[in-house]
């Protein structure tokens, strides 16, 4: 009780389980099944009476997301009673609605003692529960102009309304204003004061500004308004702008969502290069206030800086510039000053070639009149007046107007006044900038028409890449080149655009439709990649045409890494007097690129001989020469071969055989005796030894004061 609840809430159940019989009724069992998203609250079983005599209980979770409570007694005697309670709770993600319980008991039943021949008896009840929401929380929100100039404030008014039966606690509010605009501080105010604010903060984010508001709670069937000032900078961009709030309520668990957003839009004057027929049919197709706005946000982007966006035009063709004067504020318009192209982009000293189309004293109709868009009529600028010949008169023009052209709604706040020009056939390549200047009674308010000339324009972009793997194709892991210089050459004028790559070596260049030929400078290719020498792995100079399109052109290079090296060594370093020697030459293959046509020569041996004249990367040969010499020799060996490239690569090494001719000869005399009388005699003897390095022969030893010196042989090794 009660039947009625709320999400989040708990209500007790009661069952009252009587035994109306003369007998007892044995081995009761209790099953109680409740629906999906209500929960039994164990530990709250509570035997009222303490004469249910249960001996256990317990619950048991289904497949379907229901759950059964089984409660077991040993008996129940005759004409007794047992009421049990226990609570349930409603979970919080149950949906309103109504709940079906079903309880069925089983129990035999005797009127013999001990129990003999007993009955079987089966009894059913149900409850139906039926769950509101408890809170339940709407939201809107209201700007209280949705047609704003820049520098401007506008009020929004938030209302929160709690249509549940409970109180809803923990309220917030997140309201998300647009990047460019800006929550004024200290302007939130409770309206109705039943808002119960306890704090509110503003977080910057990527996308704007949060305003957080929270409040201590909201009572059932009541009803928060709150209003808070958001502010136009002076510089915001002419747009449309939607708040987007969210609103979250909590009760004892369950949470209530609501959400609502507004749209304002942000206008202001602005000029353009516009088709004066097709402008005027679009803008007469505007259903409302809102479509309108629609379209002038719409026009206004061809005068800013996306270049897509501008209107462009051919040299020697006439255009139009459509000024639109957005006064929102209804000040009185004093004075209008347009003022021909005197700036460019991206045009170094250019001529301003742009003239208006005018006489003297013949100035088309849209000089003297402006046009009301709500309903065409036209006012006279300066009466009757004749204007000066705005072609003579330094390119620009000064047309005073009277009064307050615009009250009312958006309709009567626009005011289109056109300008007819012709641009000259020598007109430069560029974007060219034209100013207009409105003067009010308290402001000046100054637009820029920018347009683009010529009419057809198209991107030229790609990667200049190192290619590790020559296939000419941008894989995995090959980088791009930075700060290469690209010359790009159109073929029908002549006239020449540069593009740089960036860090990623990737560049992009918007240039006039035409033939182009796209050439590299490769000087800045191989500085980049820091080696002597590259070789491209697509055409270094290509020719394309762009259209009003994007035309992607990469370009492959990377460093020639192919090299070769030669060993030389000799068989023998030394060579006494005169030999041949043997010079083996290892020749291998140190680069990333197959050799071939492999020669090696020698300056000291001819006719060096090689096993074959290709290497594979990381392949070596040993080739061989062998030749004859009689004096130390230093010769060069030198290889030569060429790669997959066609480069003739080259190495060579050196080495020195030392011969070595040395004949000698020493003698070492002693005698028997050192001395003797007269008349005695003494033997010398000769210690002859070949100190050379030759064999000696045809020895002989003579004495002048002994003679004949006898030696055992006349050679020595």
């Amino acid at each position: 009780e009660p039947n009625t609840t709320s999400i989040g809430e708990t209500i007790e159940y009661t069952i009252n389980l009587t035994n109306y019989g003369n007998g007892t009724a044995y081995d009761v069992t209790l099953n109680d099944t409740l629906p999906e998203n209500l929960t039994y609250q164990i530990s709250d079983i509570n035997d009222i009476y303490s004469d249910c005599n249960i001996s256990a209980y317990n619950i048991a979770n289904n497949a379907d997301g229901s759950s059964n409570l089984i409660i077991n007694m040993d008996e129940i005697s005759p004409g007794t009673m047992c009421t049990f309670r226990y609570n349930v709770s409603v979970n919080t993600l149950a949906s309103p609605g109504e709940y079906t319980n079903f309880v069925k008991v089983y129990t035999q039943c005797t009127i013999e003692d001990p129990p003999a021949n007993p009955d079987i008896i089966n009894v059913t009840g149900n409850v139906t529960l039926t769950v509101e929401a408890g809170i339940n929380i709407t939201l809107t929100k209201q700007a209280t102009e949705i047609f704003l100039a820049p520098d401007s404030t506008v009020p929004y008014i938030l209302n929160l309304t709690n249509t549940g039966t409970n109180a809803a606690d923990n309220v917030t509010i997140a309201d998300n204003i647009p990047l460019g605009l800006s929550y004024q501080i200290s302007s939130l105010a409770d309206i109705n004061t039943d808002c119960n604010i306890s704090g509110y903060n503003v977080q910057p984010t990527a996308n704007g500004e949060i305003l957080t508001i929270i409040l201590n709670a909201l009572p059932a069937n009541s009803s928060c308004t709150l209003m808070y000032n958001v502010t136009i900078p002076g510089d915001v961009a002419m747009n449309a702008y939607t708040n987007y709030v969210n609103a979250t309520a909590m009760k004892s668990g369950a949470t209530a969502n609501a959400s609502a957003d507004e749209t304002i839009y942000v206008l202001k004057s602005f000029k353009i290069g516009c088709d004066m027929s097709e402008l005027t049919a679009t803008l007469a197709n505007a259903a409302d206030e809102e479509e309108l706005a629609q379209i002038l946000i719409s026009e206004s982007e061809k005068s800013g800086n996306d270049f897509d966006k501008m209107s462009g035009y051919d040299p020697g063709t006439d255009m139009t510039y459509c000024i639109f004067i957005i006064n929102l504020e209804n000040n009185g318009i004093a004075s209008l000053l347009d003022i021909l192209p005197n700036a460019t982009i991206n045009v170094p000293n250019a001529n301003f070639d742009f003239t208006y189309q005018a006489q003297t004293w013949d100035v088309p109709a849209e000089y003297g009149t402006i046009s009301d868009y709500l309903n065409g009529a036209t006012t006279n600028i300066q009466g009757n007046r004749f204007l000066p010949d705005w072609s003579h008169v330094a390119n620009w023009s000064n047309i005073t107007v009277p009064g307050i052209l615009d009250t009312g709604n958006l309709f009567d706040s626009v005011t289109m006044f056109n300008v007819n020009v012709t641009i000259d056939t020598n007109t430069e390549n560029g974007v060219y900038i034209n100013t207009a200047n409105i003067s009010y009674n308290n402001k000046t308010e100054s637009v820029e028409g920018k347009v683009k000339v010529p009419r057809c324009w198209g991107i030229i972009n790609g990667t200049v890449f190192d290619d590790i793997n020559r296939n000419g194709i941008q894989d995995n892991g090959e980088n791009g080149i930075a700060n290469v210089d690209i010359v790009l050459t159109n073929t029908q004028t002549n006239k020449t655009y540069y593009a740089v790559t960036n860090n990623g070596g990737i560049y992009e260049i918007r240039v006039p439709c035409g033939n182009y030929t796209l050439t590299i400078d490769t000087g800045t290719v191989s500085e980049n990649l820091n080696c002597e020498k590259i070789a491209n792995t697509t055409p270094s100079e290509i020719s394309t045409e762009t259209l009003e399109n994007t035309t992607t052109i990469n370009f492959g290079f990377t460093c020639i890494c192919s090299a070769i090296s030669i060993e030389k060594t000799p068989s023998q370093a030394e060579i006494i007097c005169e030999g041949n020697v043997t010079y083996y030459y290892n020749v291998t293959n140190t680069g990333c690129s197959n050799l071939t046509e492999i020669n090696v020569t020698d300056d000291k041996c001819l006719n060096v001989a090689c096993s074959k004249d290709t290497l594979a990367v990381n392949e070596s040969i040993m080739c061989n020469c062998t030749t004859t010499i009689n004096e130390t020799t230093t010769n060069i060996a030198t290889v030569t071969a060429n790669d997959e490239d066609n480069l003739t690569l080259t190495a060579s090494d050196s080495a020195t055989v030392e011969v070595i001719c040395n004949s000698n000869i020493s003698i070492n005399k002693t005698a028997n005796t050192t001395q003797i009388n007269i008349g005695e005699s003494v033997t010398y003897f000769y210690n002859v030894t070949n100190t050379g390095n030759l064999n000696l022969a045809n020895i002989t030893v003579s004495d002048d004061k002994c003679s004949s010196v006898i030696c055992p042989k006349n050679t020595l090794a």
